[in-house]
């Protein structure tokens, strides 16, 4: 079963209202990364210590949805969630599961 992929990068500030706007759009799953990974500013994150949530300084957010989501109805309340978020700045495609 494909999936949609809906991914983009924004400051570690926004992260959690982004991570929840998602999820209440229906992502099946939201995953976090370096936006800055394979770049010399990359900053690896191991082992952080108890109670420790480290972020880096801009996230990379990639949440899957079911392949049949609307995509024009999904980014429309995205843009209304996080009006902040640059169209040209979002990247949908299909994956395989």
């Amino acid at each position: 079963m494909p999936f949609l992929e809906l991914a983009f990068t924004l400051p570690s500030s926004q992260q959690q209202r982004a991570e929840q706007a998602l999820e209440d759009l229906g992502a099946l799953a939201v995953t976090l990364a370096d936006a800055r990974a394979d770049t010399p500013d990359e900053r690896a994150i191991l082992e952080p210590g108890v109670g420790e949530t480290p972020l880096w300084e801009a996230v990379r957010m990639q949440a899957l949805f079911a392949d049949g989501a609307d995509r024009r109805g999904l980014l429309a309340a995205l843009f209304e969630l996080l009006p902040e978020l640059a169209p040209e700045h979002i990247e949908l495609r299909v994956v395989a599961d």
